[in-house]
């Protein structure tokens, strides 16, 4: 029983984490309650050693169960020191299908704004496989932004956002390093 109590007790602290981010989004009770079965069953599952049972569509329940209304929305998520601002589209729309249309990848710089027109630049450090939702990062930051795939192509077409880098940061000081080291001025192009 001593390794399964060593595995239940950070339950507790990441319930409240969890419930406290799903009232501060507003997420609908019926949403909340089929997301928490899921994650009891996953758990259960993986004690267990069987087989995870099928995901929710989140799509689903909120088409069928919500009240919110379309169009970008800004909420935060912070745990402890570290800060999540999330640009969503209000009524849940998933970005399926867009990953491979993105024209960005992981790795690049990009300049975009957020709701408030605040103008930011930052690293894509993940874009999720079924969603489409994209990761920025940046060490000048004190967050981290993750925006909606379909909220970055309205401002790649409208022109409010654009790649400002696809050559890592690291390739391009090392590369201004080594132009500055002696022996760099003693290689002759080929």
């Amino acid at each position: 029983w001593w390794p399964l109590q060593v595995q239940v007790q950070p339950l507790p602290p990441m319930l409240q984490v969890l419930s406290a981010g799903m009232q501060r989004i507003s997420l609908p009770d019926a949403l909340r309650a089929q997301f928490l079965d899921t994650c009891f069953a996953l758990q259960t599952a993986a004690m267990r050693g069987t087989q995870a049972p099928a995901p929710i569509d989140v799509n689903l329940v909120l088409e069928a169960g919500a009240s919110r209304a379309a169009g970008p929305t800004a909420s935060e998520l912070r745990v402890g020191t570290h800060l999540l601002k999330i640009v969503d589209l209000a009524d849940g729309s998933a970005g399926r299908g867009r990953v491979g249309q993105s024209p960005v990848r992981a790795g690049d710089w990009v300049a975009f704004r957020m709701l408030d027109e605040q103008s930011l630049c930052g690293r894509v450090c993940n874009i999720n496989r079924e969603s489409g939702k994209l990761l920025f990062a940046n060490p000048d930051w004190e967050f981290a932004v993750l925006l909606h795939p379909a909220l970055l192509d309205s401002q790649f077409k409208s022109g409010k956002a654009r790649v400002e880098s696809r050559v890592s940061l690291f390739n391009a000081a090392a590369e201004q390093a080594l132009k500055r080291t002696p022996e760099a001025a003693q290689v002759r192009p080929s």
